[in-house]
């Protein structure tokens, strides 16, 4: 995540157990293809994490199934539209 509400999202998700978060680098000049070569390195490495660990799958699953009981897409369209 790297700008608007996508930093908050991350940190919800992890709260939820349902992802990583990857704090994004801020380089000093001329360290910045070093950055991002870590951070891609971070990025895949949580990536893999996140795939082959079990529990967040569960978390994932379980989330998933409290915004289909609360209507879905659906509810939350016409609740942002009312």
């Amino acid at each position: 995540p790297g700008f608007g509400d996508q930093v908050v999202n991350a940190e919800k998700a992890e709260v939820m157990g349902v992802g990583l978060q990857v704090p994004r680098p801020d380089p000093d000049a001329g360290h910045e293809a070093a950055a991002v070569a870590q951070y891609r390195a971070d990025v895949a490495e949580r990536l893999r994490h996140v795939l082959s660990e079990k529990a967040f799958l569960e978390k994932a699953s379980e989330c998933a199934g409290r915004l289909q009981r609360a209507g879905g897409v659906p509810r939350a369209v016409e609740v942002m539209l009312t």
